[in-house]
């Protein structure tokens, strides 16, 4: 097992006061450090916030069926893997078949040491990254082809597409497969209310609001200087009408929050703009990915179609038969 650092903790302070300057807070920054690790792990393993746990359900209960179609990958790459669970079971069926290498990439360096942990009974040779995905094109000249890329836990639909698909395609070549999941929008538009009502009040749970201010009041931020706010937001895209996160947390008295040796000021009435999760229905998706070049080879949905596993490929690439 090898660790490569892309980017440090002082970089990755120096970046977070940056965007604190302009008023934003990257999702990126909730899971780095000690803190964030903990945090996260914590969270994910919450009945009150059963998203991750619902997608590890799902491929456990796919993973047999996966690792058959991937079987001749000799790279598994996984943008985002936490603590590597979701990725010890699809690498656990995948050794049925074969005994790739696999790289774990994160941009908390803590969840990377957690990740090798989680992986190291394998006997596979295992790597470790500290970098954003933004760095794919740094990674790519190292991987094995084919190589299966990841994004696991409901990552991908925390990327603007326009954005992560064409650099993912950038990385990917024709022999390549690409292997996302994601929480999705119900299909009968009459479910729509309940289900916005439901995840409202999932995003907004006590465990929830906590992860997503630790990093302002890890640093100095009183808690009760900052309110949350999450709503779920209609957005129109090329494939329709699809829904998006909107998370903010509005200062409510003036805070202080130190990132390495700087500082950066709040004002009462600051109002900081964090990340977002995208939701779509499948056949969505679906368009999503063909119109930036890939088509879905294979989807495993749950029974309730709010959950699905979905298998992609370029387009251009001759179907397994």
């Amino acid at each position: 097992m090898s660790k490569t650092e892309l980017v440090s903790d002082e970089a990755l302070e120096h970046r977070l006061k940056h965007h604190l300057e302009r008023r934003e807070l990257p999702d990126a920054f909730l899971y780095t450090g000690n803190h964030g690790t903990l945090n996260w792990l914590t969270l994910e393993s919450s009945q009150r916030f059963p998203v991750a746990a619902t997608l590890t359900s799902l491929l456990k209960e796919h993973a047999r069926s996966i690792a058959q179609r991937i079987r001749n990958c000799r790279d598994v790459v996984s943008i985002g893997a936490g603590d590597a669970r979701k990725e010890l079971i699809l690498l656990e069926e995948l050794l049925h078949f074969s005994k790739p290498r696999c790289h774990i990439v994160d941009v908390s360096s803590r969840m990377v040491d957690e990740a090798l942990k989680t992986l190291s009974g394998l006997g596979l040779e295992i790597t470790g990254t500290v970098a954003f995905c933004e760095d794919l094109g740094r990674l790519a000249p190292d991987w094995n082809r084919p190589v299966l890329l990841c994004l696991l836990g409901n990552s991908f639909c925390n990327f603007d597409p326009a954005g992560l698909l064409p650099l993912v395609g950038n990385n990917l070549g024709p022999a390549d497969l690409f292997l996302l999941d994601g929480s999705m929008l119900p299909e009968n538009e009459r479910e729509v209310a309940r289900w916005r009502r439901e995840v409202e009040r999932i995003y907004n749970s006590p465990e929830n609001v906590r992860f997503n201010t630790a990093p302002l009041v890890r640093r100095g931020m009183d808690p009760e200087s900052c309110g949350f706010e999450l709503k779920l937001v209609g957005v129109d895209s090329p494939w329709g009408q699809t829904y998006r996160t909107q998370k903010r947390i509005h200062v409510l008295k003036r805070a202080v929050v130190q990132c390495g040796t700087d500082a950066v000021t709040f004002a009462a009435g600051d109002v900081i703009e964090m990340g977002f999760t995208y939701k779509y229905r499948f056949a969505q998706l679906r368009q999503c990915l063909e119109r930036h070049g890939f088509r879905v080879a294979e989807s495993w949905p749950d029974r309730t179609g709010g959950n699905i596993i979905i298998l992609a490929e370029h387009a251009t690439t001759e179907t397994e038969p």
